[in-house]
């Protein structure tokens, strides 16, 4: 969990509101992307450290668009052929993983942005080992994974619904 102290106390984030958006300067940063554990030489479980939030916020950035994967999200395993969640449950040691970038996100003054990745036929089908993205329209049409996503997009809602919007 998030440290209450980080988000309560004084910021230097504009506030932010879905009537007026600030000005964020900042870049993508890829935590989870990877399906293959270990592809290209890439840690999944490092790929966003707390060096690169410090390193964001000691150039003048102050936003951080955060790659999350909705495959990762759901299981250890990103390539057993299993994409929906197993009994609807979340992988906590990815949860905490996002609570910690977060927290990061917090003591350096840089807002996250939390983007989903990988969701079988919105951006990619990570179900076929052979071919990693195999492009669909399954997000439209499959009522299923319209639920699993929603599922996972209100699980992230009420864990963090009291984080400000300054930093998230």
């Amino acid at each position: 969990s998030i440290d209450k102290a980080l988000y309560t106390g004084s910021t230097t984030l504009p506030d932010a509101s879905n009537q007026q958006l600030p000005q964020w300067k900042g870049m993508l940063l890829c935590h989870e992307t990877w399906t293959i554990d270990g592809a290209n030489g890439c840690d999944v479980d490092d790929i966003v450290m707390e060096n690169d939030i410090k390193t964001l916020a000691e150039c003048g950035f102050n936003f951080a668009r955060v790659g999350i994967s909705f495959s990762r999200l759901q299981s250890a395993n990103t390539l057993t052929g299993t994409i929906y969640p197993q009994e609807g449950t979340l992988n906590l040691r990815e949860i905490e993983y996002l609570d910690q970038i977060l927290s990061w996100g917090m003591e350096y003054g840089v807002h996250i942005q939390f983007v989903m990745f990988e969701v079988p036929g919105a951006n990619g089908d990570v179900k076929k080992q052979e071919v990693m993205f195999d492009l669909n329209d399954s997000i439209f049409t499959d009522e299923q994974l319209q639920k699993d996503v929603a599922d996972i997009w209100g699980a992230l809602a009420r864990r963090y619904k009291d984080i400000p919007n300054n930093y998230l």
